[in-house]
């Protein structure tokens, strides 16, 4: 992994964002990966998994332009592509590999309905080993998402898990950095319930202004991690569909009263969009930003579905190299996004 030898944190986290570059999320863990092969109507298998990782990550040279970092599950991380180990097959085209660390959520309430539910992430019993073990494989960067649901009329999220997430992501990139390894922290506000726009500001608000008390008091390096947050949006049956511009806005005002300046980057998670919402959001923060630089760092993206929703049809289909295409199509335009 000789390409980023020697490399601060903080280097490492600038390098991943520079340029227009974003973050390419292909961590699905096996049991997702076979709800997506399911859906086209596929068999989840380790070969069919790979298959479909080797057209995204196979000449990851065509990539580089638009891609300065790719998120893996650890299967990927472990396997080879062409007798190539992946993690350096990235590193070799200039790409940071990056893994996800988190081992899923659980219940936090007891004797609680699943609509009114909230969940923690689970795995930090033996992370410090584990990124020991993924910095030898050649990660250079991690990921551990937080959960938040929102729902302000159930008074979701409540205090409770808000505190919990936000300590647990501390945790996490405290453990990361002394691995070694760029931290990127994901608190995730999901995309339900009936909230308008600026009550999905103010609990966005509530959750970051958290996370950054925790992860100060955990005197995580903010220079040398990257956050991966929700755009601002009301809830599926609120206000209805608000025009990206709206979006930018509350986004970059609420980012900009919370996120301290040493942070390199925010990278944008795309669940519940589709791929023309995630780029246009994505185009219109940045719009924004350059005409008003309320913020210094750079706004980009960590997407997964919103770079390989018609990706992988393609590929079942037996087209790869139509599916790559595609897939450098939507890497594109969400690096002219960026910039």
């Amino acid at each position: 992994m000789s390409a980023f030898e020697g490399l601060s944190l903080s280097e490492v986290a600038s390098l991943i964002v520079a340029n227009g570059h974003g973050i390419l999320a292909a961590d699905e863990s096996t049991g997702t990966m076979g709800k997506r092969l399911g859906g086209v109507d596929m068999q989840n298998t380790y070969d069919n998994r790979m298959s479909y990782r080797s057209v995204i990550l196979g000449d990851p040279s065509t990539a580089a332009p638009y891609i300065g970092g790719v998120i893996l599950y650890e299967e990927t991380l472990q396997s080879s592509i062409d007798g190539v180990p992946v993690p350096q097959l990235l590193a070799d085209a200039g790409i940071v590999p990056g893994i996800k660390v988190d081992l899923g959520l659980s219940p936090l309430w007891d004797n609680v309905s699943d609509t009114d539910q909230e969940k923690v992430t689970m795995g930090q019993d033996n992370l410090p080993q584990r990124l020991a073990d993924y910095y030898k494989l050649g990660a250079r960067f991690s990921k551990w998402r937080a959960l938040f649901r929102c729902v302000p009329e159930k008074g979701l999220p409540s205090d409770r898990a808000i505190r919990e997430g936000a300590l647990r992501l501390a945790r996490y990139a405290q453990m990361s950095q002394a691995a070694g390894i760029v931290p990127i922290v994901e608190p995730e506000v999901l995309l339900e319930g009936g909230r308008t726009l600026d009550e999905a500001a103010d609990i966005n608000r509530r959750v970051w202004s958290r996370v950054f008390l925790e992860l100060n008091a955990a005197r995580v390096d903010m220079s040398g991690m990257l956050l991966k947050p929700s755009f601002v949006l009301p809830g599926l049956w609120g206000e209805g569909e608000v025009d990206p511009e709206a979006v930018a806005s509350a986004t970059l005002s609420t980012l900009a009263s919370v996120v301290p300046p040493a942070v390199p980057g925010i990278v944008f998670l795309s669940g519940g969009l589709t791929c023309p919402q995630a780029t246009e959001y994505l185009q219109a923060i940045n719009v924004l930003n350059n005409d008003t630089r309320q913020v210094p760092y750079k706004l980009s993206f960590s997407y997964g579905r919103a770079l390989q929703a018609p990706v992988l049809s393609s590929w079942a289909e037996g087209d790869k190299e139509m599916a790559r295409q595609e897939f450098l199509t939507l890497a594109r335009d969400n690096s002219l996004a960026c910039q």
